[in-house]
């Protein structure tokens, strides 16, 4: 009502003028909010396990290095990867730390051709691995990332005793302050 008091002593040209700019005027100030709202409330520290999120991994036998495994799980990238979803990277350690009682991982690393496969930690329930145990991959143009466990690191899930078909194995994933859960169900397959 202002802005129409103050236009009464123009002429009618003057006063489409001044109506259309501000019709363009509003309508850009809300492309402009739409465009700009996403990015301004976008959630900057997302960290999350993408997978294994609950889904059933099958048991394997296995020998890495001079160390034979029955009826293990095994997460690196040529069997079933561990994948976590994150916005930011850096230096520092992830950690799991297994949940589910009776289970215990191994962690190998890659110790070039010499060394071959050397066993970092023996039955624990929490391994430390580095963040560049990680490629590191981008999602487009968002800015997220990927982490995919890396060539040269191996997670190994084993039980002493019997293991259940579908057994639920979780675990929790720490990294800089933050956590989330990741876990997976034991597959027996056709025994």
């Amino acid at each position: 009502m202002v802005v129409i008091v103050g236009l009464r002593g123009l002429s009618y040209e003057d006063k489409t003028k001044v109506f259309i700019v501000l019709g363009f005027s509003v309508v850009f100030l809300g492309i402009l909010g739409a465009l700009i709202y996403p990015i301004m409330s976008h959630g900057t520290n997302i960290f999350e396990v993408a997978s294994p999120k609950g889904q059933p991994l099958l048991i394997r036998n296995l020998t890495v290095g001079d160390v034979s495994y029955k009826d293990v799980v095994a997460l690196n990238p040529y069997y079933n990867n561990l994948i976590i979803h994150s916005s930011k990277e850096g230096a520092g350690n992830v950690t799991i730390t297994l949940e589910t009682p009776g289970w215990c991982v191994d962690l190998w690393i890659w110790g070039g051709k010499e060394k071959g496969w050397v066993l970092k930690s023996n039955c624990s329930r929490s391994v430390s691995l580095s963040y560049y145990s990680f490629d590191v991959r981008p999602a487009h143009e968002s800015g997220e990332l990927y982490w995919y466990l890396g060539a040269g690191s191996m997670l190994v899930f084993h039980k002493e005793g019997k293991i259940d078909n579908y057994e639920k194995v979780a675990f929790k994933v720490k990294y800089k302050g933050k956590e989330d859960e990741g876990s997976f169900l034991v597959s027996l397959g056709r025994r």
